[in-house]
C-alpha cells in the first residue's frame, strides 16, 4: 500500500513539475492560469460532479451519505477553533492572525486534494472529496475571510453578501442541484452522463498544471521563514488528520471509502486562496504565500504517507 500511494503522488507531483517547466517556458502566464482555474472550477468540476453522483447513487444511498457532512464541517470547524489558540502560543503577530488562522485550518481540497484523491480511489471518491470541499470552502469564506478582514483593518460592510457570492462556487451550486434532483428521482439520460464524463476527466491534469505554475511563481519570488510557519506545518499535515480521524472514530458509520478520502483531504496543505484574500482585505500576502510555498512542498513528502494510511483503511 504504500509503494501504491508512492507511485500516485509521485505520477501527481510529476505532473506538478510538468506545469512548473510550463510556466518557466512562459507558456502558463497569468491569462492562462485565470483560464486553466474557470475551466477547472467553473466547467470540469461541475461535470465531473454531475456525473459521478448520477451514475453512483439514488434516493437512499444519497440520503445516507448527506450526514458526513457534518463531520467535514466539525473536522474544520474545530481546527478553526484550534488556531485561536495556537496563535496565542506561537505568538504569531497581530496584523499575521487573520492570514495564520486560515493557513492553520483550511487544505487546499480542490487543485491538490480532488487529484490526489482521484487518482488513489478512483472518481468514486469524488462525493465525500465534495463533502470536505464544502465545508472548508463554506467556513474559509465566512469565518475565515472575516478573521483577514479584521486584522488588516477594512470595514465589514458589504461582507456578507461578498462572503455568500464566494461560498456559492459553481460545484457548490451543481452539487446541491444533483443532490436536489436524485432525491426528487431524477436521472439523466445516458448520451448527457457521457459528455459530462468527459469533460470532467480534464480537471485532474489542468488542476495540477495550476499548482505548479503557482508553485514556480512562489519559488521565484523567494521565501522567508517567519513566526508560526512550524505551526502552520504541524497543523496541516499532523494535528488536521488526527483530528479527522479522531472523529471519524468517534462518531462512527463513516464508510472506508469515506474515511480514506477524509483523511487526505484532511492532510492537504494550506488554501490557496488565502494569498488572493490577504491581499483583497489587507492582510499579509508575504506571510500567506510563504505559508502557501512550504505547506505544499513539504506535502511531495508528507502526502505519499497519508496515501498509504488511507489505502490501507481500504
Amino acid at each position: 500500500m504504500f509503494l501504491q500511494g508512492v507511485q500516485v503522488v509521485c505520477s501527481v507531483f510529476l505532473i506538478v513539475g510538468l506545469g512548473m517547466l510550463l510556466a518557466h517556458l512562459k507558456w502558463l502566464d497569468k491569462a492562462a492560469m485565470d483560464l486553466l482555474s474557470r475551466l477547472v472550477v467553473q466547467v470540469g468540476l461541475p461535470c465531473m460532479t454531475v456525473a459521478q453522483l448520477f451514475s453512483q447513487y439514488d434516493q437512499r444511498a444519497l440520503l445516507g451519505a448527506l450526514p458526513y457532512l457534518g463531520m467535514a464541517f466539525l473536522s474544520v470547524g474545530l481546527m478553526y477553533a484550534l488556531a485561536f489558540a495556537a496563535q496565542a502560543l506561537l505568538r504569531v503577530p497581530t496584523p499575521k492572525r487573520g492570514v495564520f488562522r486560515c493557513l492553520f485550518a483550511f487544505g487546499n481540497t480542490i487543485f491538490i486534494g480532488l487529484p490526489i484523491t482521484t487518482a488513489l480511489f478512483g472518481e468514486a471518491a469524488l462525493p465525500p472529496t465534495l463533502m470536505y470541499y464544502l465545508a472548508n470552502t463554506t467556513l474559509f469564506w465566512t469565518l475565515g475571510v472575516s478573521g483577514v478582514q479584521v486584522d488588516g483593518g477594512a470595514p465589514r460592510a458589504g461582507f456578507r453578501l461578498a462572503a455568500l457570492r464566494r461560498v456559492l462556487t459553481m460545484p457548490l451550486i451543481t452539487f446541491t442541484a444533483c443532490t436536489a434532483l436524485i432525491l426528487a428521482g431524477f436521472s439523466l439520460p445516458k448520451l448527457l452522463l457521457d459528455t459530462a464524463r468527459y469533460v470532467g476527466n480534464m480537471v485532474t491534469p489542468l488542476s495540477l498544471f495550476f499548482i505548479g505554475a503557482i508553485l514556480h511563481r512562489m519559488l521565484r519570488e523567494g521565501l522567508v521563514w517567519q513566526r508560526g510557519y512550524a505551526g502552520l506545518l504541524a497543523a496541516r499535515f499532523l494535528l488536521s488528520p488526527l483530528l479527522m480521524m479522531t472523529i471519524g472514530a468517534a462518531l462512527g458509520g463513516l464508510p472506508t471509502l469515506w474515511r480514506s478520502a477524509f483523511l487526505l483531504q484532511a492532510g492537504m496543505p494550506a488554501q490557496s486562496s488565502t494569498a488572493i484574500v490577504a491581499h483583497n482585505y489587507g492582510g499579509d500576502e508575504e506571510y500567506a504565500t510563504g505559508g502557501i510555498t512550504l505547506t505544499t512542498l513539504l506535502s511531495a513528502c508528507v502526502i505519499p504517507l497519508f496515501a498509504a494510511l488511507a489505502a490501507s483503511l481500504g
